[in-house]
């Protein structure tokens, strides 16, 4: 990070107490990727990947429930 020695940042009020938290035990070696936590960017998280899988499984349930539904109610007869 340029050797800067601050950094700025807009933070949740969820995220307030851990924040804070890690400050105030800080010992001299408190790193930014320590606050910022485990879902930061490392250059080999494919943490998007696994959003978009879990999503897609998630909707496609949805989806053959929300069909299955419609064909109850509309007296059609379905089968898996």
């Amino acid at each position: 990070m340029n050797n800067c020695k601050r950094v700025v940042g807009v933070i949740g009020k969820g995220h307030m107490n851990g924040v804070i938290y890690a400050l105030l035990a800080d010992t001299g070696n408190l790193r930014f990727r320590d606050l910022a936590g485990k879902n930061s960017n490392d250059g080999g998280s494919n943490g998007w990947i696994d959003g978009l899988v879990k999503s897609l499984v998630r909707d496609t349930v949805i989806g053959i429930v929300l069909w299955a539904l419609y064909e109850f109610i509309n007296g059609g007869t379905f089968s898996f």
